[in-house]
């Protein structure tokens, strides 16, 4: 179960990583739009690699097909608090 982050919780997500892509389960698709649960493993540039399950929203058929299990994304986290993570698509990590 995913832990529950408090709404308004706006601190900056202030670190860049890469993700591999664990697991990719389609939640619920709604005309163009594809809600996706995914479990990333970051590797930090200082300590431990961690991994996480978040929660994205993809517009497009075509930006949901670019994420596949084995791939390396893009991410940033709040280094405070792992759980706090979001795909960044600025920072295309490529396969």
């Amino acid at each position: 179960m995913e832990p529950d982050i408090p709404v308004g919780d706006l601190k900056p997500l202030n670190t860049q990583g890469q993700a591999l892509v664990m697991s990719v389960v389609d939640e619920r698709t709604l005309g163009p739009v594809t809600r996706s649960r995914l479990t990333l493993r970051i590797q930090p540039t200082e300590g431990e690699p961690f991994e996480v399950t978040t929660r994205v929203a993809f517009p497009t058929p075509e930006e949901r097909a670019r994420i596949k299990v084995g791939r390396t994304i893009g991410v940033r986290y709040d280094s405070e608090d792992h759980r706090r993570v979001v795909v960044d698509p600025e920072q295309d990590a490529g396969d």
